[in-house]
């Protein structure tokens, strides 16, 4: 996140391509047309700049520190008890993943090499669970088919 290149953002595609990751592997990421009108606007306030996370008092990319001191601000403004930039990520897995969405989609967004790291990685939650087993289980399925 830190290392998102301006140059790297394709506004057509609503994607970024990563050449910074921690498996050392770039990827493409994508973004919704509502992020896309945010980065827009933020990308304005200062279009000559590389990167996209930005401190406007030193002049130079977001470093760790920055982005912590944001979440604190987010955290404390929203009477949050936890929050880091980390949970957007373990969010955004899970709202996948209950929309029905693929392991191995949700995989190579995240840009796991293991398929275990992804499922160690997802909280599922107990609405897809409740739900895939009203879907999948036989039983109701045979009494459904045979009232048909």
């Amino acid at each position: 996140m830190l290392d998102i290149e301006i140059e790297k953002i394709d506004f057509n595609e609503n994607s970024i391509y990563l050449t910074r990751t921690k498996t050392r592997l770039a990827r493409t990421v994508f973004f919704t047309h509502l992020t896309k009108s945010l980065i827009i606007k933020y990308i304005n306030i200062d279009p000559k700049r590389q990167y996209l996370l930005w401190n406007y008092i030193s002049y130079q990319k977001f470093n760790y520190r920055n982005l912590e001191w944001v979440m604190k601000k987010i955290k404390s403004d929203l009477h949050l008890k936890k929050l880091n930039a980390r949970m957007f990520r373990h969010a955004m897995a899970t709202a996948l993943a209950e929309n029905g969405c693929d392991i191995y989609t949700i995989q190579k967004i995240l840009g796991h090499t293991d398929i275990s790291t992804t499922e160690i990685y997802l909280h599922m939650s107990l609405k897809k669970t409740k739900n895939d087993y009203n879907m999948y289980n036989l039983v109701d399925n045979l009494e459904k088919n045979s009232n048909q």
